[in-house]
């Protein structure tokens, strides 16, 4: 029997397991799977508290655990990776779907669980050297600028120009925003004193603050 990978990531960007929900401190949980018909794929868990579909509730479809932090040219190399592949070959090939009474329900050879622990070996390792930098957009841009709108966005450069300025910055660093660097401008802006703005900082003020056209 033979896997069959599917190399489309979840996300777009250059970490596509990661996706973090409003109103939650950490990423989704991440994670390499395979199906009893040896289809492989990556992934993130769209569930909040753990749940996870009965097919793997009942062993019909594995997972492994992986870092969501896990950068797109570590991901794909993963997939890649030859001794990866042999060992979900022998996971595949030891793995079976039996009723049981009550449910079909997934059943591994002793050969399949000894390949099924390495994988996972494989994923950690992966999960330690191979992960991106992902920051708050809001954190990395005010972390970059020392907490001041004009260490970032000078007073006299368009709102475009400075989310473009500094979504370059960020990508030449290897950074991957979570969140938009123009929210995080307009965010830090409304809480400024109008009084003491100048320049394009008071245009974006009274165009995106107040309404104004």
């Amino acid at each position: 029997m033979t896997i069959k990978i599917d190399k489309t990531m979840p996300e777009a960007g250059d970490a596509p397991l990661f996706v973090q929900y409003g109103g939650q401190t950490q990423p989704q949980p991440a994670y390499l799977e395979l199906d009893e018909f040896g289809n492989v794929s990556l992934d993130y868990s769209s569930e909040i508290g753990g749940a996870v579909p009965m097919d793997v509730w009942h062993g019909r479809t594995l997972r492994w655990s992986v870092s969501p932090y896990l950068s797109r040219d570590a991901a794909l190399d993963l997939l890649e990776d030859a001794s990866l592949v042999a060992l979900l070959e022998r996971v595949h090939a030891g793995h079976s779907v039996d009723w049981d009474g009550s449910n079909m329900v997934g059943h591994l050879t002793e050969d399949a669980r000894e390949a099924k622990q390495k994988v996972q070996e494989i994923l950690d390792e992966i999960s330690r050297d191979g992960a991106a930098q992902v920051w708050d957009a809001y954190d990395w841009v005010f972390a970059f600028g020392k907490n001041s709108l004009r260490g970032v966005w000078p007073e006299d450069e368009p709102l475009d120009d400075a989310e473009e300025r500094l979504e370059e910055i960020a990508d030449l660093d290897g950074v991957v925003l979570d969140g938009s660097v123009r929210d995080a401008l307009l965010s830090h802006l409304e809480g400024e004193d109008p009084d003491e703005l100048e320049g394009e900082h008071l245009a974006a003020y009274r165009k995106y603050v107040l309404g104004e056209e």
